[in-house]
């Protein structure tokens, strides 16, 4: 080897290495057009204006869009590949999963337990039911459940809070995970998880509505066009119920509202104060037309309906309007002509939106060429 080779060779060592070409972003799927309109809907606007994310509509329909091509990624995963936060992509997935129309967007699958949910009653929230399911692993029945099917009480409360955040939050309804999955995130087989979800189906705090399987042409091709993906089975659909008898006893152990102190030492026989009882204000039944209207309402507009419904049709019984002749979708119908014709958006943030829905109804009345159309 010559000198000069030597010294080429040493130079090429001292000199440090060359920085690494960047990985190229993924590239974002383009967002199908009917997604994008209910995004950008009156609906959607109010959604996304609740939950604060009415600033980043286009991020919303990047994500959206997503969701719907690349079929059911998690959260992270698609937080990764895109470049997104992860608290950014979970609230933008909790706020497509109100809006009609997108509320199964990235999930799978899955055909409707016609004739079975009726009978099912739901819960009363995710702590409540977690109490209910710990409280019967201690009885008699929960502890020959465990037996029978060689579970463990620590693993079937794991498996059920597993469950539990991926229920429904108003219902506990629509468990779709598979064994694997929820394997796979505890770190136990999935013969553990079939096993403890046995003993929640035992001691009656869940119940199987719809069996996993494969799905068939017809069903396949409706898979695709639900989500845009391929999808070839369905898990079971699990509905977590609180039966009647242990909802009562999980009222007796949690506080009352405003209270620190557990109602279960509280007696029903203990003195009370002299005129300490309050008389409660009854209002007048709404009729069932007013009752129907704000049902409508509720149906183009989920979020209307958060607080008691009762509040939607009492505002709607002040309104200048005979129930008969109008429909919740032309109310809302009324809100986009009437938005449009005066240039107007929906606001970013809004103190009510009951309030704003009655404003702009109001506002929209007093046009009496909107009303004709």
């Amino acid at each position: 080897m010559t000198l000069t080779a030597l010294l080429g060779d040493l130079i090429g060592q001292l000199q440090p290495p060359a920085p690494a070409a960047a990985a190229a972003p993924v590239k974002t799927p383009p967002t199908p057009e009917w997604v994008t309109r209910h995004i950008t809907s009156v609906p959607g606007m109010l959604i996304l204006n609740r939950v604060g994310l009415a600033d980043q509509v286009e991020t919303v329909i990047q994500i959206a869009g997503v969701l719907a091509r690349t079929g059911r990624w998690s959260t992270a995963t698609i937080a990764k590949k895109h470049g997104w936060t992860v608290p950014l992509v979970m609230r933008t997935r909790r706020a497509l999963a109100q809006i009609a129309g997108l509320e199964q967007l990235g999930r799978s699958w899955a055909p409707d337990p016609i004739g079975k949910v009726a009978v099912i009653p739901v819960w009363n929230g995710r702590v409540r039911w977690l109490m209910g399911v710990s409280i019967e692993l201690h009885s008699a029945k929960g502890k020959a459940a465990i037996d029978h099917h060689k579970s463990s009480r620590p693993l079937v409360m794991k498996v059920a809070r597993a469950d539990a955040k991926t229920a429904d939050g108003r219902t506990g309804r629509g468990v779709r995970t598979s064994h694997e999955t929820v394997a796979r995130k505890l770190g136990v087989s999935r013969d553990a998880v079939r096993h403890a979800r046995y003993v929640l189906e035992a001691i009656g705090m869940s119940v199987t509505v719809v069996q996993g399987r494969y799905l068939t042409a017809g069903e396949r091709a409706t898979a695709h066009a639900h989500h845009g993906g391929r999808q070839r089975r369905i898990a079971s659909t699990r509905h977590l119920t609180m039966p009647r008898g242990m909802a009562q006893i999980v009222a007796r152990h949690l506080p009352r509202s405003g209270s620190g102190k557990p109602t279960s030492l509280e007696s029903s026989n203990s003195p009370r104060r002299a005129g300490s009882s309050k008389k409660r204000h009854h209002l007048a039944p709404i009729p069932l037309p007013w009752q129907k209207l704000a049902g409508q309402v509720v149906s183009e507009l989920p979020h209307l309906g958060d607080r008691h419904i009762g509040n939607l049709s009492r505002g709607l019984m002040r309104l200048p309007i005979n129930p008969s002749n109008w429909t919740g979708r032309r109310l809302v119908r009324l809100i986009e002509l009437s938005n449009r014709q005066r240039r107007m958006t929906q606001p970013q943030f809004t103190r009510s939106d009951l309030g704003l829905f009655f404003h702009q109804i109001r506002t929209a009345l007093a046009t009496p060429a909107l009303v004709t159309k």
